[in-house]
C-alpha cells in the first residue's frame, strides 16, 4: 500500500481528501511535462531523420553524378569510335570509286583501240546489236 500513494491518482495515505485539487494540479503538470518531453523527442527524431535523408540525398546525387560522368565518357568513346569507322568507310569508298573509275577508263580505251584496229568487225557487232535490240523493243 505504500506504493499506491506514489501514483498521482491515489491520494497519499496521510493527506485528507481535500488535497485532491493539488493532486490534480500535480497530475496536469506531469502530463504537460510528458507532452513537452514527447514533443522534444519528436523534434529530435525529426531532425535526425532529416539529417539522414539529407545524407542519403547527397549520396544519391553523388552516385548519379558518377554514373552520369561514366555514361558521358562511354558516349564520347563510342562517338570517337564511330567517327573512326566513318573515316575508314569513307576512305574505302573513295578507293573503290577510284578503282571503278580507272577500270571504266581502261575498258573505254581498250574499246577504242579495238575499234581502230578492227573497224569492220566493230561495225558488224554494232549493227548486230542494234538489230537484236530493235527486235526486242518492237514487241
Amino acid at each position: 500500500m505504500a506504493n499506491e500513494s506514489a501514483y498521482p491518482g491515489n491520494p497519499p495515505a496521510g493527506n485528507p481528501p481535500g488535497n485532491l485539487e493539488s493532486i490534480k494540479e500535480t497530475a496536469r503538470q506531469a502530463v504537460d511535462d510528458l507532452k513537452s518531453a514527447a514533443q522534444a523527442k519528436a523534434n529530435e527524431f525529426r531532425s535526425a531523420a532529416e539529417a539522414k535523408a539529407n545524407e542519403f540525398r547527397a549520396a544519391a546525387e553523388a552516385k548519379a553524378n558518377e554514373f552520369r560522368g561514366a555514361a558521358e565518357a562511354k558516349a564520347n568513346e563510342y562517338r570517337e569510335r564511330a567517327g573512326e569507322y566513318y573515316d575508314e568507310a569513307r576512305a574505302k569508298a573513295e578507293e573503290y570509286y577510284d578503282q571503278a573509275r580507272e577500270r571504266a577508263r581502261t575498258l573505254q580505251e581498250d574499246g577504242e583501240v579495238y575499234v581502230r584496229e578492227n573497224p569492220l568487225r566493230a561495225l558488224c557487232y554494232a549493227a548486230g546489236a542494234g538489230f537484236v535490240l530493235g527486235l526486242l523493243f518492237r514487241k
